[in-house]
């Protein structure tokens, strides 16, 4: 696998066996943001940052499935530090060391996630370690599921083969009709959904984007779509991933920093 940095730097990967990896976790790039201007409600970071401090990104890959989810908030950083001994490990929006918005390609072959610190490494630091293990959930099989004919109305409530959803926003116009579905049940198994209309004809459509919220370790996961012209009912059609699993990917990485920190 060859994934290019943003930031040409020189690194030493220490040898670990990946978990259904095709490869070792590699670094991919190294961001110093070391001095912000200006106060909290006018400040100016570099690089569209919105703080100082580290940021190193890391890449994998795997073979033999496809990455349908990486999760940072159960992904763990045991060792975070820098040459000088300096702890990087910062908690941040309930995790400790990993960003937010981790990515992967369309075909689930390669994942993207950042190590972070809002502490700079020491004054003259050159090396920075970093261990710890990324939770992934991978799969290989997929299966089309379809639900009844629904109708478009806000609180209709369906099945998507194990999934349970409801409508919980709906609102049309000329365009044609927008809505959110809602669901308590795991969301990292829906690979694709698709709109059908009268005489089994595939509606065109745009997906919205995705949320989540909740507390307590319940969450409710949203899915917004656009479909295109009038409908007053739909039959969702959906990919469903078959055989997830929950994994970890570990990683032991050291770093030689691009440039040195100063006071």
């Amino acid at each position: 696998m060859k994934i290019l940095s943003h930031l040409i730097l020189a690194c030493t990967l220490t040898s670990t066996t990946a978990i259904r990896a095709e490869s070792p976790v590699e670094v991919v790039g190294v961001q110093i943001i070391q001095k912000a201007y200006g106060s909290d409600n006018n400040k100016l970071v570099p690089f569209n940052s919105f703080k100082t401090g580290l940021e190193i990104a890391l890449g994998f890959s795997v073979k033999d499935s496809g990455i349908i989810e990486i999760d940072e908030d159960k992904s763990v950083l045991t060792k975070f530090t820098d040459d000088k001994g300096t702890n990087l490990i910062v908690k941040e929006f309930g995790r400790q060391g990993f960003g937010s918005f981790p990515r992967k390609s369309d075909d689930g072959k390669i994942g993207l996630i950042s190590v972070t610190s809002s502490k700079l490494p020491a004054e003259g630091a050159t090396k920075v370690i970093a261990t710890g293990k990324i939770a992934v959930t991978t799969a290989s099989t997929k299966k089309t599921e379809r639900t009844k004919v629904i109708a478009l109305k806000k609180g209709a409530a369906f099945a998507l083969g194990k999934i349970n959803f409801k409508i919980s926003d709906l609102d049309t116009d000329s365009d044609g009709v927008k809505l959110t579905i809602e669901t308590s049940d795991a969301l990292e198994a829906l690979a694709a959904v698709r709109f059908i209309g009268e005489g089994n004809t595939k509606l065109e459509s745009d997906n919205n984007g995705s949320g989540s919220f909740g507390f307590g370790g319940k969450k409710t996961y949203s899915k917004s779509y656009s479909i295109k012209g009038k409908a007053a009912s739909v039959i969702l059609e959906g990919d469903i991933w078959q055989d997830a699993k929950k994994e970890e990917i570990p990683f032991d990485l050291e770093v030689t920093l691009p440039v040195t920190t100063s006071k």
